[in-house]
């Protein structure tokens, strides 16, 4: 057996700890005033590309990872989302947001609100609002969606 130090083996044993540690993570900026303000200005930027079938901002705006569970509980995705607006396959009147409110957690924003939307889908007239559920994060100093959630508010039957 060979002598080696006490000092030598503790030496060894703290860089094989170093060397299969995981790093830490990353710190994410804090949250600020300014935050708040620029996630609200990309949702209405976001509402806008909706309304007016803007393919571009919409692609700039999701993340290219991003699904959105819809009111009928399907999964659609930026790919979707930026067909659909090259296509016009839906011709919206009305396309915004209200009664918003931004969490921020570091580099997420969670955004609820209601959506309420109005125009011609396949030819039929629709008008509703929606309850809805974003979460953006900062990337490079860019927010983007990344996923979303919508459930359908049922009107009154009075």
């Amino acid at each position: 057996m060979r002598n080696t130090s006490l000092p030598a083996l503790l030496c060894l044993a703290t860089l094989s700890a170093c060397a299969t540690a995981p790093s830490s993570p990353t710190v994410p900026a804090a949250a600020t005033p300014e935050d708040e303000k620029a996630v609200l200005q990309l949702e209405q930027a976001w509402c806008e590309a909706f309304r007016t079938n803007d393919a571009d901002t919409i692609a700039r705006i999701e993340d290219e990872g991003y699904t959105l569970t819809n009111s009928r509980a399907a999964i659609s995705t930026r790919t979707d989302d930026i067909v659909e607006a090259k296509e016009h396959a839906i011709e919206y009147a009305k396309f915004y947001n209200h009664e918003q409110s931004v969490r921020l957690y570091g580099d997420t924003a969670v955004v609820t609100g209601i959506t309420s939307l109005e125009g011609i889908s396949g030819d039929k007239p629709f008008k509703l609002d929606v309850r809805f559920t974003d979460t953006l994060v900062r990337r490079n100093g860019e927010w983007k969606a990344v996923a979303g959630h919508v459930t359908k508010v049922e009107s009154d039957a009075k």
